[in-house]
């Protein structure tokens, strides 16, 4: 299942998960891209798709997550 918003810069969008919130403001609109801050708790980790991906290669491969 997919949620699909659309937004406008300074808009926000929360997510909660349990006791934790991201919040994910639209900072930048561009022709192809935009920029996205987002704010939580240290406790919550938040990566690229891309370097999520070679984390959870290297975790399949039993090799050490720190190196990404």
């Amino acid at each position: 299942m997919s949620l699909v918003l659309s937004r406008s810069v300074s808009e926000r969008v929360v997510l909660q998960y349990g006791e934790e919130e991201i919040w994910v403001t639209v900072t930048k609109i561009d022709d192809k891209k935009c920029r996205l801050a987002f704010d939580a708790s240290r406790a919550v980790v938040i990566h690229r798709e891309e370097v999520f991906q070679a984390i959870k290669r290297q975790e399949d491969e039993g090799g050490d997550t720190e190196a990404a």
